[in-house]
């Protein structure tokens, strides 16, 4: 019976242990010599082709770069502006980077049918919880 006791004691003594929440630390900016060091990233963005039909899909490359010397949760936001001058949220990705590490972020953006033909741009925006990384545009004709 002292066996029993024993053992049951111990059990619970390791589950309690095993249940007990782990503290997690927040992303903070790196320690420079003065002070806190900003956040870094870079961002390109190509299409797959200069033209496109209406109607067809067109793919969107974006090569992402953590350029800081921590670990960043960078979220990429992509835009259309039609020939039309329509501005249209084609889509985002949110990404974790270790330092140094890039990473591209492709998809296909649908052309509709009916859209405006001429000069189209697409704007990818890569941002932190700090605000704005970097910025880039390209541009494309739709037929």
């Amino acid at each position: 019976m002292r066996n029993y006791i024993i053992k049951s004691v111990l059990a619970l003594a390791c589950l309690a242990m095993v249940l007990v929440p782990v503290p997690v630390r927040a992303q903070t900016a790196e320690k420079g010599q003065n002070g806190p060091v900003a956040a870094c990233g870079n961002v390109s963005v190509w299409t797959s082709s200069p033209q496109v039909t209406r109607g067809y899909n067109l793919g969107v490359v974006a090569m992402l770069v953590n350029c800081s010397s921590s670990k960043q949760r960078i979220t990429v936001n992509f835009t259309s502006l039609s020939a039309c001058g329509t501005e249209t949220a084609i889509g985002y990705n949110r990404v974790a980077l270790n330092p140094g590490q890039s990473i591209q972020v492709t998809f296909a953006y649908p052309i509709p049918a009916d859209a405006c033909p001429g000069l189209y741009t697409i704007t990818v925006e890569a941002s932190s919880g700090k605000g704005t990384l970097a910025v880039s545009s390209t541009t494309f004709t739709v037929l």
